[in-house]
């Protein structure tokens, strides 16, 4: 099951809550009734089951509509869809790692010039930027303003997010989030990244991915050869013993990532890659028509059962209201 709106489950801690008072509004009801009705009269069945039908409408409704508000989905579903366009999500790995000076300069700035190439060669797509570092930033929402994103890559730096790591499953949660609601676009995520992600829920955020149609490549920079990283102060970094501390491309996660939603990997050193991911560009932005699988939203079924307990709560008191007004009457008589 997957959440959308996961901090609305707060409201099952009502639960409990509606026990108690359920509980403590019982106990002088029955009291009350005993003293209006002969012992026999104030236990029938109908007032017990009128009770009993109440409050688990009562916590039925509580339950459902928390989960409603929630935003459930599972399942999938497969519908065709008119295509119409393509929205293309960047994510730039800004990790210190990043700035490391290889056989053709910075990671960093090698991945900047095949964004801007990838645009380039797009020119019908919606582009998104998110930077991600120990953290994730949306410095783009989806737009059609190429500038945006150029200025957004020229700003890129470690020094944008203070919180030290990579996290790529934050940046690719954040990627997510860019794209529109409109049916039948192409929904695509270029991880930037020398790979080294510390961080356990890259997988799993690609698997979200994946339940949302998007599709990830991945694009690995760095040699097999290790190079030193350089400070905020350009000394290289050390570790506690003093020595430099050096890396190389790890490509393993960036490879799973893309395999997970059924994209590629691809290294930034290889002269295909452009031309490679450029046409899966071309394949996911092409009109006409196409089949799509979607999770499927049951907020409607939750919705559904918390009407349902709420006319049967609506019910149960008024069954108990007219079979206390009836005995009521009768005492009086």
């Amino acid at each position: 099951m997957i959440l959308d709106h996961p901090v609305f489950l707060w409201l099952l801690t009502l639960l409990p809550l509606e026990l108690v008072l359920v509980w403590r509004r019982t106990k002088p009801l029955a009291l009350s009734l005993s003293a209006l009705t002969a012992p026999g009269l104030a236990r029938t069945r109908l007032r017990r089951l009128a009770r009993i039908v109440g409050t688990g409408a009562s916590l039925l409704f509580i339950a459902s509509m928390s989960l409603a508000l929630a935003g459930p989905s599972w399942g999938e579903g497969s519908e065709r869809v008119e295509r119409s366009g393509l929205e293309v999500a960047l994510v730039l790995d800004v990790s210190r790692s990043m700035v490391a000076q290889d056989a053709v300069g910075s990671r960093l700035s090698a991945a900047g010039v095949l964004a801007r190439l990838l645009m380039a060669r797009a020119p019908g797509a919606s582009f998104s930027m998110v930077v991600v570092k120990g953290e994730a930033v949306v410095l783009v929402p989806m737009t059609e303003d190429r500038d945006a994103i150029d200025s957004a890559l020229s700003y890129a730096s470690p020094s944008i997010i203070s919180r030290k790591g990579t996290d790529l499953g934050s940046g690719i949660e954040a990627a997510l989030s860019t794209f529109t609601a409109l049916a039948g676009r192409g929904r695509i995520i270029v991880v930037l990244s020398d790979g080294g992600d510390l961080d356990l829920r890259a997988r799993a955020a690609a698997a979200l991915a994946k339940e949302r149609g998007a599709c990830i490549y991945a694009i690995g920079f760095g040699g097999a050869e290790p190079v030193t990283i350089p400070g905020p102060e350009g000394r290289p970094l050390v570790e506690k013993n003093g020595k430099p501390i050096r890396v190389s491309q790890d490509s393993s996660l960036l490879r799973a990532l893309a395999s997970v939603t059924g994209g590629h990997y691809y290294d930034a050193a290889e002269a295909s890659t452009l031309q490679s991911i450029v046409s899966e560009f071309d394949k996911e932005g092409q009109t006409g028509t196409r089949e799509i699988t979607r999770t499927q939203d049951r907020g409607p079924l939750f919705l559904s059962l918390a009407l349902l307990a709420f006319i049967g709560r609506l019910a149960a008191r008024m069954l108990a209201t007219a079979r206390l007004a009836s005995r009521i009457q009768g005492t009086l008589r």
